[in-house]
């Protein structure tokens, strides 16, 4: 099976399960700070599961408030130089990106880049989603191109979209059936996936270079 790392807020008191999901979120290499009025009700449900240089992260949480920020003071900490994008698929949110306000429900994705600031507000209840964090340099995408893409609106409910919600919804439910070995090439797929999606997000398909013959 794939290895992966496990949290699980029911694991911990509940007094102290906010402090540590927190400390874990500060700690990565892509740092974002937690801010929550209702910590004492936040449970949470993580997995990270590497594939290569990407991860992807299934995350279930129920919090009657929850901010996720990635400041210019965590940025300088570390910057993985990636981009993040999130299948949502229960709950809803809001991502600010600068001036830039973007609301987001069930079925979208939502992105953001690592080298800029930004704020993710799930607001009240519970959410789930796929997280993901690929590196810029291995998109098959001029890095120009794909940054435009971030702080778009994304269906997953049609075309290469869905495609990737389907490819998200089964490697993260079936990591068993997989080995450590094809984890690269899983990740191989995801940024193809990836790049088509922004791609064809800005009806920018000619920039889009074919894979090189044998590639994985």
């Amino acid at each position: 099976m794939l290895p992966e790392m496990t949290f699980r807020s029911a694991d911990l008191p509940p007094a102290d399960r906010f402090e540590y999901w927190q400390a874990l979120m500060s700690e990565t290499h892509a740092p974002m700070d937690l801010r929550s009025e209702r910590s004492a009700n936040l449970r949470v449900n993580q997995r990270n599961i590497p594939l290569g240089d990407m991860t992807v992260y299934p995350l279930k949480c129920e919090s009657d408030s929850l901010t996720f920020l990635r400041t210019p003071k965590l940025i300088e900490k570390s910057d993985p130089e990636a981009y993040h994008l999130s299948l949502v698929k229960h709950g809803a949110g809001v991502v600010t990106l600068g001036r830039d306000t973007i609301a987001h429900s069930a079925f979208e994705y939502h992105t953001s880049d690592t080298s800029r600031p930004f704020e993710i507000d799930t607001g009240l209840g519970s959410f789930e989603l796929i997280g993901i964090e690929v590196p810029k340099a291995l998109l098959p995408l001029p890095s120009r191109t794909a940054g435009q893409a971030i702080g778009k609106r994304i269906s997953a409910r049609a075309g290469v979209g869905a495609l990737l919600a389907t490819f998200l919804t089964h490697v993260t439910g079936e990591s068993h059936s997989y080995q450590p070995a094809d984890a690269p090439r899983l990740s191989a797929v995801l940024a193809d996936l990836v790049a088509s999606l922004f791609a064809g997000v800005l009806d920018a398909d000619r920039s889009l270079p074919p894979r090189p013959t044998g590639a994985p």
